[in-house]
């Protein structure tokens, strides 16, 4: 095999691995935030403001 093949093929292997996890974490965030979000809906700490564009959080009620 050639050197130059091999480099490119190094070179390729290692991208597709980083894109592969970066792609990973990005998706893991997002789902994560998402569960979050409607956690708080679900508990009434949190309300979306379609207006503004913007979460609006409030503090928990306390339990007794």
């Amino acid at each position: 095999m050639s050197e130059p093949l091999l480099e490119f093929i190094i070179v390729f292997a290692f991208g597709t691995l980083c894109f592969g996890f970066g792609c990973g974490y990005l998706t893991a965030f997002s789902v994560t935030r998402v569960r979050f979000h409607n956690q708080m809906i679900k508990r009434g700490a949190a309300r979306y403001d379609s207006e503004t564009g913007k979460w609006e959080w409030e503090k928990p009620p306390k339990s007794r």
